[in-house]
């Protein structure tokens, strides 16, 4: 089993109630197991990455004048925050197991 997936419901629980707070409804696929798996992969397995990531793409889906949260949302937060190109952005390649989201994050911090 591939680490993260074991939290990957409660991963869905916490977008989906996001969603809901934000008034904010989710796009077919967001709360869905392999959206889940790519945002932890994503997050680097950090939760509180989750969450920021999350919110920063609630947040783009309402600058962008969105009715729903879409993948775009997640993958406009994702290079606004690393700065990485689509070729590295886990929300937009087919296999985003490849980027090391760890090397990433541990980019941003120096």
């Amino acid at each position: 089993m591939r680490r993260g997936i074991a939290h990957g419901n409660d991963v869905l629980d916490l977008v989906e109630n996001y969603c809901k707070r934000a008034g904010l409804p989710p796009a077919p696929g967001i709360v869905e197991l392999p959206h889940g798996e790519r945002l932890i992969h994503a997050a680097a397995n950090q939760f509180g990455l989750v969450i920021e990531l999350t919110l920063a793409a609630i947040e783009q889906a309402f600058l962008n004048g969105a009715r729903q949260l879409a993948p775009q949302d997640f993958a406009r937060a994702y290079h606004l925050r690393t700065a990485c190109d689509d070729s590295f952005n886990p929300f937009v390649i087919p296999d985003f197991y490849r980027v090391d989201a760890r090397q990433v994050f541990s980019r941003e911090q120096r």
